[in-house]
């Protein structure tokens, strides 16, 4: 008897504990990019599907690539999207889709020091369905990391107590029912239902890159190595084409740096090489350079209109290598 009782507290204690710990998800969590855009990727008919970081959000448009291509392409770069993040967001749009190819858009930064591999990076897997391929995608990016950002993800928003209100109001909204990307439109962008970020042409400061961002051959992380790996043997053992793209960025970026990006993409020109892959690096293509005017920041975020120029050279020079 004294046993049941024992057991019944504790049921009753991880109860509450568990009712608690929802209401703080639900008031703390907010309405984030990832839940929108893993909506409109698993409902979106598509072919064609784009990973990579936020220089592929803003560079790479799915409509003028459509256009040029005939294809049907949905672009799921975002900034914090690592290799482990693209390979499950591969296999994830094949399970629901029939891919036909991948642009795999480089950041040669994603491939350093950090891998991607702990709670600060949890956006995508945390709006995954339910499935066996989210268990492997938490046991492989997680199961070695911070407990908290499975069990507790309003941890990470403690800090938003003030926001209590308006995150309460935007998830009884229509704006979260519907998984609109209304919220994340404003004078300096467009969020489009494709996937696609158009930057606006609006004035801002262009900050200087921080340097220690910048490619030395030491800090290349073979975890990150590793993930991308996985992901070209994936797609060459289910016929899915993959492309793998460099986009531009500034010249006067490039100049600043020259040993840098010299490092880089000499490595990464020898770790191409031999796969059974397309490569195009645009900073090593002539005709591939633009000026920073044409860039919101010294980074590499490209305004929509250059994205749209550049957007049709990509698709065409791919189809100049499909045939």
């Amino acid at each position: 008897m004294r046993n049941s009782r024992r057991i019944l507290k504790i049921i009753i204690f991880l109860m509450v504990v568990m009712l608690i710990n929802g209401m703080l998800n639900y008031m703390l969590y907010p309405y984030t990019y990832s839940r929108a855009e893993m909506h409109h990727m698993e409902a979106s008919e598509l072919n064609q599907l784009i990973v990579g970081t936020s220089h592929g959000k803003c560079g790479i448009d799915p409509a003028v690539l459509d256009e040029v291509m005939g294809t049907k392409t949905f672009n799921s770069c975002q900034g914090g999207e690592f290799p482990i993040d693209s390979y499950y967001l591969v296999r994830e749009a094949d399970r629901v889709h029939d891919l036909k190819r991948v642009i795999y858009e480089l950041d040669p930064g994603y491939w350093l020091a950090g891998d991607g591999q702990n709670a600060q990076y949890i956006a995508y897997l945390r709006e995954f369905p339910n499935s066996p391929l989210k268990a492997l995608y938490w046991k492989d990016k997680l199961l070695n990391g911070d407990f908290r950002s499975t069990f507790f993800p309003w941890y990470f928003y403690r800090n938003q107590l003030l926001n209590i209100r308006e995150n309460i109001e935007r998830k009884q909204s229509e704006i979260y029912r519907n998984y609109s990307f209304e919220p994340f439109s404003g004078e300096g962008q467009t969020s489009r239902e494709d996937g696609f970020i158009y930057r606006n042409r609006v004035e801002s400061e262009k900050v200087p890159v921080d340097p220690l961002n910048l490619w030395e051959d030491k800090n290349l992380n073979q975890v990150n190595v590793k993930w991308f790996e996985k992901m070209y043997e994936y797609c060459k053992e289910e016929g899915i084409g993959l492309i793998v793209v460099i986009t531009p960025i500034p010249e006067e970026t490039l100049e600043l740096y020259p040993e840098n990006y010299r490092e880089a993409y000499d490595y990464l020109e020898w770790y191409m090489k031999g796969k059974d892959l397309t490569y195009l690096n645009y900073n090593r293509i002539e005709d591939g350079r633009y000026s920073l005017v044409d860039f919101a920041d010294q980074e590499g975020h490209m305004y929509g209109d250059l994205a749209a120029i550049y957007s049709r050279s990509l698709g065409e020079d791919i189809m100049n290598h499909l045939r």
